[in-house]
């Protein structure tokens, strides 16, 4: 007897698990798909607007371009408090569906928002979340950042994704710092370490969508905004600094080694026609000196690239002479370049986002010791000297003139 009753409850706890199945599965259907989130700052900056920026699935079409007849593969929902976890909140309670953020690719954050708050605070809750990803890309917006989701792309069904796209891969992307994940600028942050961040921007002096003139076939669609240039946040404050331009990011990337390309353009000092010099390798070393209470550094440059284009009709460029040439003014060129860029960052900004002090911490740590908490004024007194050298290696596909 004892045996038999045994043997139901086996069966019975048995039945139990098979029974069910996967009782804590989540249909897609039952759930809000966030790729991307835009904060702003309210028009009396008493709080803050989260834009999230979501996929709805029926509208998705295997990577084919949405018709009429089609829903549109994405759509926005803005909402103000004064806490992010407070947002947070509320779009459980105006969504039919829960919002999931496990596939978060980019957040949006405006520079009113920025300039106005303390990132490292605004996004404690963020980085606190257990759903969203260490490795979504951060950028920061010139203007309001939810018109970035109003736009829908050429190439991508969803803004997000396209603004994840050219956010990415900058190594070979000059004009643009190396992308921040949110795991990055945490350990940043914890650091007090100044910072770039992506700048994004309308383009060709546009405000927002709305004031688009449609040139193209694809009406209502276009990329009408851009990727490039720098925001740069101070470490002290976890606020914004100021921005670098397209060339002044280029200056950046290259003292700091961390992208191998780039396009100079020169003038030919005798005829005044144009020479552009592309660069593909970049060998940059950061020398700091200490004499007493003296900081200084030495930024030394190797450069290889190739005559890409040239427009010098009467010149040869198989000719020594006119290598030299080339070389000559690509280094006045770059010199200058880094040296707008160490003057921004030093009397400008006031912040090291360049890895001065990291060089200083790894050659002479006892000093370090004595400056870094006070680093950033003490780097914006220090002498920089820049010696720069490219190579011209090969002359792409140029004929010689006669």
């Amino acid at each position: 007897m004892k045996r038999r009753l045994l043997l139901i409850i086996i069966l019975f706890i048995f039945m139990l698990f098979v029974s069910t199945g996967c009782w804590d599965r989540i249909e897609i259907e039952e759930i809000l798909i966030i790729v991307g989130l835009a904060i702003d700052c309210s028009e009396n900056d008493n709080s803050i607007i989260i834009t999230q920026h979501y996929v709805i699935p029926e509208g998705v079409e295997g990577g084919e371009k949405v018709t009429s007849t089609q829903k549109t593969p994405y759509a926005n929902t803005s909402v103000e408090g004064t806490s992010v976890v407070e947002i947070f909140e509320k779009f459980k309670n105006i969504k039919s569906r829960r919002p999931n953020y496990e596939h978060l690719k980019v957040i949006i954050i405006s520079d009113k928002v920025v300039q106005s708050y303390n990132l490292y605070k605004l996004l404690n809750a963020i980085l606190r979340h257990p759903e969203i990803p260490r490795n979504t890309n951060i950028l920061i917006s010139e203007g309001e950042a939810r018109l970035f989701f109003e736009i829908a792309p050429n190439l991508e069904d969803i803004p997000a994704f396209n603004i994840m796209m050219l956010s990415s891969n900058t190594k070979y992307k000059p004009g643009m710092p190396p992308t921040q994940k949110l795991g990055d600028i945490s350990e940043k942050m914890a650091g007090s370490k100044s910072f770039t961040i992506q700048r994004i921007a309308m383009r060709n002096g546009i405000q927002s969508p709305r004031d688009i003139i449609v040139t193209e076939t694809t009406a209502g669609k276009g990329d009408i905004f851009e990727v490039r240039g720098a925001a740069v946040i101070k470490g002290d404050t976890y606020m914004l600094a100021g921005w670098l331009d397209e060339k002044e990011t280029y200056g950046l990337n290259w003292i700091s080694g961390k992208v191998e390309s780039g396009i100079v353009k020169i003038e030919d000092k005798d005829t005044g026609q144009t020479i552009v010099y592309e660069i593909h390798n970049v060998n940059t070393k950061i020398r700091p000196k200490v004499l007493g209470n003296n900081i200084s550094f030495t930024v030394e440059s190797k450069i290889e690239g190739t005559i890409a284009e040239d427009w010098v009709m009467t010149s040869n460029a198989f000719e020594d002479g006119f290598i030299e040439k080339v070389e000559l003014a690509a280094e006045k060129e770059v010199k200058g370049i880094m040296e707008k860029t160490i003057n921004k960052i030093q009397k400008e900004l006031k912040a090291d986002v360049a890895g001065f002090g990291k060089q200083l911490h790894i050659k002479y740590p006892a000093v370090w010791e004595e400056v870094k908490d006070n680093w950033e004024e003490i780097f914006s007194k220090a002498t920089v000297d820049i010696n720069v050298k490219p190579y011209v290696r090969d002359f792409g596909r140029k004929s010689s003139y006669k």
